[in-house]
């Protein structure tokens, strides 16, 4: 991504699921394929954008 964070670091450095964050970029699977949601909660979304964009692979630890 952009930033230098994937799915995975996004989820679990804003403590949400990994399916969550996918959704959001990417919209639902299934019959529902595409579809974005109509609301996030407010906890989630003000976890989410309190992220910092990682600078670069060799600043992120494993």
């Amino acid at each position: 991504m952009a930033s230098g964070m994937t799915i995975l670091s996004i989820a679990a450095d804003a403590q949400v699921s990994k399916t969550g964050i996918k959704i959001l970029l990417y919209g639902r699977s299934g019959a529902r394929k595409g579809e974005l949601p109509a609301a996030i909660e407010q906890a989630k979304a003000d976890r989410i954008m309190q992220l910092k964009p990682h600078r670069g692979a060799s600043s992120r630890t494993a």
